[in-house]
């Protein structure tokens, strides 16, 4: 099965000058695994997945997003892979752990103080609130092209049937 997003597709606050590949890459795969899946749903997006290198026009621009009409209107989405990056930063920056051989640890050195485990939850609060924004005008769009994607299901209100609805309290 192929990948949404890749490390070296990664366009935001120049997370890559600081990061590599192998610590950052399982949370994508996480952020692909729970939250894009978890709203798409296991059928769309294991065939979105499985079509990655496909040139289907609906995939592409779910993906990468752009403008698209519904009615008079004219709206502009942010793709599946913007929503990904956040998504997968948010969940990198709730853990601000490293794996020694004695076990987890707060790594913290003399150049600086690190944020509390609280500061780091509400940046990371803010950070996924710009991925669910992009979802929310991701689920709009799948609403109003249902007829060009037949593996979502969803109500009026754009929830998937069958799904978990989840709240922050």
């Amino acid at each position: 099965m192929g990948r949404l997003l890749n490390y070296e597709d990664i366009t935001i606050r120049d997370l890559t000058a600081n990061l590599d590949a192998a610590e950052f890459d399982p949370y994508i795969v996480e952020a692909e695994e729970v939250d894009i899946k978890l709203i798409l749903g296991n059928v769309l997006f294991t065939d979105l997945v499985n079509n990655l290198t496909s040139s289907d026009p609906n995939y592409v621009f779910l993906l990468d997003g752009g403008s698209y009409a519904d009615g008079s209107y004219t709206y502009e989405i942010k793709g599946l892979r913007y929503a990904l990056e956040y998504y997968a930063l948010a969940r990198y920056m709730e853990n601000p752990y490293i794996h020694t051989q004695t076990g987890f640890t707060n790594h913290s050195d003399e150049f600086g103080t690190k944020p509390t485990k609280s500061e780091l939850d509400k940046l990371a609060n803010n950070v996924r609130s710009v991925a669910w924004s992009v979802m929310d005008d991701i689920k709009k769009y799948l609403n109003a092209k249902n007829s060009d994607f037949p593996l979502w299901n969803c109500d009026s209100q754009g929830n998937r049937s069958g799904s978990v609805k989840l709240s922050i309290l």
